[in-house]
This record gives C-alpha cells, structure tokens and sequence, in this order.
C-alpha cells in the first residue's frame, strides 16, 4: 500500500462553501478516493440533501459538523466573507487539523486563520488561478504553507496531485503581490472601458470608430471580464492591499495623461509615456516576436462592418495601463509564475501599441492633435476615477451594483464575447513511461489566434487533419506553415495525423502530405500517419514515433 493510500484511508477532508470551486473541489477528490465531507449555507440544507444526493461526498449541516471531524479543512468561500465564517467556525476545529483556503487574496484569508484559530492547528492555503469550468490539469495552483509540518505539506501535497494542476509554492504576500501585478491594473483598465461605453449608451461594434486590430482585442477582453461573475474581481480589488494601491494609481494615471491631453502639452505626455515604455518594455528588442500582431487582432472583430480607415485614437486606457506598471516599478514580465492565458492576451496588447513601428508615436499625436475620441476619453477618465472610488470604499455591494448594471447594458454581445475562453484543454498523460502534457487547441478562426500563447516549450506539435475536407485542405497547410515558422517552435517535432481515413472519398496520407507540403520541412523531425480517431487506427503507430523522437532529442 502506498503513502497516498494510506492517507485516503486515515484522513478526511472537509470542505465549507460549496460554491463553484469548492464544489470542483468536492467531487475532484472524492474521484480520486478521498473520503470527502461538506457543507454549505445552513439554511439551504435540506434543498441541498436533494441536490447533492448522487455525490459521493457527505454533505453536513454546518460548519461546526465538517471542522469536528476533518483532517484537512478548506474554507472555500468569497474574500469579503471568510473573517466571518471563520469566526463562526473556527472554534470546532479538530484537535491535530490543517486549516486552508482558497479565496483569491489571502491577506484576510491568513489575519482570519490567526485571529480565529486555535495556536496548534497548522495552516495551508491553496489557489487554483482558474474558474471552476476549466480543466484544473496543467493549471497554476499555488499552496501557501503559511503554518504547517513538511509531513503536512507532503499531506497536502498528495491530497492536491489528483488535481494534475501546476503547484507553486509562494507565501501569502508573495501570492498577493504577484496576483495583483498581473491582474489588478489591467481589470481595471477594460471594467473602466465597459463603464464608458455604458455610460454613453455606445454598443462599439456597432459604429464605425472602433475599427483595427487594437479596437477588437480592447472591445472583446472588456467583453470577456463582463461575461463572469462580479465576485471573481470585487475579492481581488477590494481585499488585496497591493490591488488597492495599484488600481489607486491607475486612475491616477489616466488623470494625468488625459489632463496633459487637454493641455496640449505633447512633449510632456511624450516624454513620460517613453520613460513608461523603456521601463516596461525595454528588455525587447526588434528581433523580438510580439504576442500579436494586427493580422490576428482583425480576427476578433465583433463588428459587422468591414475593416476600414482605422480612426485617430489616443489609446488612453493602454497609456495609461504602461504607466501605472512604471508608476509602481512593475515589470508584469517578471511576474508570470500566475499568469493566465487571458493575462498574456493583456499584456499583448499593450505590446503591440507600445512596440510595433510607429503606433505609439501615432497614439501621442492623435491624443494632443485629433478630437475624434475625445469625448469617449473623458467618459473613460470619469469611468476609471469612478472605480476606483468604488474600491476605495471597500463597498462590496456597490461594486456588485456598477458591474452588473454594466453587464446588463452589454447582455447581448457575452455570449459571443465567451468564445475566447472556448476551445483550449490541457491533459496530462503516460505513455511508454514517458509523462506528456498535451494542450488540445480549438481549431476554429476565432481560437487559431491564441495558439502562440502555448507555444513555449512545446517539444512537439500534433496536427490532426480532417482528411474528408478537401476544400479547406490548403487553409489548414497556411496555419500549419505559419505556425511552424514561429521561433518558439523552430526545435519542436511535427507529427500530422491524416485523420477520418474510415470515411469514403478521404484523401490518402500521401496526398494530405503533398497538400500540406510536408517536404519544404527540411530542418525539422516530421511524420505523417494515416489515422481513424473513431476506430483508434493509427494512433498508436504515431505516437510511438513521436515518444522515440522525443527521447532521442533528450539524451
């Protein structure tokens, strides 16, 4: 019997707050064998032994129910509430328990556990950087072993492997800080835009001044943060002081360079925005590859209207976004440890104004000469001071109340808006002793554009082609040949999978490598296998070359 095994026998791990993530959680670890409890509000119990009746966890009354009894207590609930909660609860610890939470800012989390806690119980808190719809496998999950034995954090740790997630080991200030340098500037800058197009009753699809690649990721990234629910950035924003602080200094920022705008005072905007730009940005260098270029920004377009004369555009919420990061001497590339995907998509942006030939000179211009925007920049600069007294006041309502009075004016375009989150799965699997975490990206025009975000690092790339499709054959040799030519995959193997080949009138795997133009290849391992994903042919013969290639590269 293995460590692990004996754990799952002995120990029991309760859960309070089955919410969406505490509920992910909950059924996570009782599939792996883990004898879960828990519980929620008290008053929904008995709705709740109804709802829960098919899981193979044990829902309790309360609190004071799992806390007697579990091993490992998690307080998976929101920031705003855990003082209380574990107030409430805290007491019923079981002699000998660890304590954790997963609340997305653990300053409150931590102060609640010490103020609360019994001395003896050990504390570690845990933080999955993802939402409970996305695959937990390959995901960041930081453990913060803030009180607690090496025994207990190999306890944890073993506890938290079903998971298949990326663990970090970070300690709560260092978790706050790192979760605000690459999140709470850049929330606010895009809630900020929401606000203002709110305000001026403006859907900016519709119209014909938010066109070109920038206008379409700003439009679809403030989009995307309004398709969620308001608690998943009032936690970090409100009960983060380095959030705090950061989001202060944001609408600081926009202030101050609006207020040069309207001043005229240009060689003073440019100069503080250059400085901005050689902070952030000055480790690059024109052989580096920008996250996106304007090519794939056209792609996310929600207008109808066709791309045309792109429109004179201050770029102030970006400006401003640079700035704040010089303001507080943040560098966000030194802190991707937390990154998410939709992160690196902000971070690509500001990129591409700051670093692509001409745009940022062109951005200073238009701000002092160019009156086009300037009345939707004065919404803004209203938008972001407005914001940031919203968080001033640490008034959770309030800010509960302006998110979704905003989510509610741009209802009809979310679920479009969605789609950026649609189409990406990371598994983890074994074959031939050989451990493989393999990135499922969308195929779809809407997902090709994110691909470079998964790039690093890739020892190999496994092109699965629709064998049947003869029409979109030389669209899919495009991608592949594009994809290909990015420097991060300059040393990673191609297979190519010629799939659907059970199907009648499919094209043979010679012919898919001539479509595709497999021989212009000429410094890369490649192979081309003949395949039926529904019948199972050909996978195996595939993925036995792609491990020896693999292995050979290694040694």
């Amino acid at each position: 019997m293995t460590d692990i095994d004996v754990l799952k026998q002995s120990k029991t791990i309760g859960i309070i707050g089955l919410g969406d993530m505490g509920l992910l959680y909950a059924r996570r670890f009782t599939q792996a064998g883990w004898n879960v409890v828990g519980c929620d509000r008290e008053e929904i119990f008995e709705s709740n032994l109804i709802k829960y009746s098919n899981e193979n966890f044990k829902l309790l009354l309360n609190g004071h129910h799992v806390s007697r009894i579990s091993d490992y207590i998690i307080y998976s609930v929101e920031a705003a509430n855990i003082d209380k909660i574990v107030k409430l609860y805290g007491a019923s610890t079981k002699l000998g328990a660890i304590v954790g939470g997963q609340t997305s800012c653990k300053d409150p989390e931590i102060k609640a556990f010490e103020k609360y806690l019994p001395n003896d119980v050990e504390i570690i808190s845990l933080h999955s950087l993802h939402g409970p719809k996305v695959d937990t496998t390959g995901q960041p999950l930081v453990i913060i072993n803030h009180r607690g034995s090496e025994n207990s954090l190999k306890f944890i740790k073993n506890l938290v492997s079903c998971l298949n997630s990326k663990l970090v080991e970070l300690t709560a200030d260092e978790h706050d800080k790192i979760t605000a340098d690459t999140q709470a500037v850049t929330h606010a800058a895009f809630l900020s835009m929401g606000v203002a197009w709110s305000k001026a009753k403006t859907y900016p699809w519709d119209t014909g001044k938010w066109i070109g690649g920038i206008e379409n990721a700003k439009i679809n990234i403030s989009l995307r943060i309004y398709s969620n629910k308001w608690h998943v950035y009032a936690g970090l924003a409100i009960t983060n002081p380095a959030a705090h602080k950061q989001v202060m200094q944001y609408a600081q920022s926009v202030t101050d360079l609006f207020t040069l705008m309207i001043e005229n005072k240009q060689d003073e905007l440019k100069e503080r925005i250059y400085k901005a730009k050689n902070f952030v940005f000055g480790h690059l260098n024109e052989e580096t590859n920008l996250l996106l270029d304007d090519s794939i920004l056209q792609q996310y377009s929600l207008s109808k209207q066709p791309p045309g004369k792109v429109n004179p555009n201050s770029h102030l919420s970006l400006l401003a976004i640079v700035d704040s990061w010089y303001q507080l001497s943040i560098v966000p590339y030194d802190h991707m440890i937390c990154s998410t995907p939709l992160f690196r998509i902000f971070l690509g942006v500001t990129e591409y104004l700051f670093c692509s030939p001409g745009l940022l000179d062109k951005a200073i211009n238009d701000a002092i000469n160019a009156t086009e925007f300037r009345m939707d920049d004065l919404e803004f600069t209203i938008a972001a001071r407005g914001w940031s007294d919203v968080i001033s006041f640490g008034d959770f309502k309030l800010y509960q109340l302006e998110f979704e009075r905003t989510q509610e004016f741009f209802s009809p375009m979310l679920n479009e808006a969605n789609a950026l989150a649609i189409g990406f799965n990371v598994e983890t699997l074994s074959y031939k002793n050989l451990k493989l975490n393999v990135w499922d990206l969308g195929g779809q025009t809407s997902i090709r554009p994110y691909w470079r975000c998964y790039y690093a690092n890739t020892a190999a790339v496994i092109f699965v082609v629709d064998s049947t499709d003869k029409e979109r054959i030389d669209t899919a040799s495009k991608e592949l040949h594009l994809m290909l030519s990015e420097e991060e995959l300059s040393d990673s193997a191609l297979l190519v999978f010629a799939n659907k080949q059970d199907q009648a009138g499919a094209l043979s795997a010679a012919e898919v490598s001539k479509a595709l133009n497999l021989v212009e290849l000429k410094d890369r391992s490649w192979s081309i296998v003949a395949s039926s994903a529904i019948k199972g042919e050909g996978l195996t013969e595939g993925l036995d070359w792609l491990i020896d290639v693999i292995k050979d590269e290694q040694l």
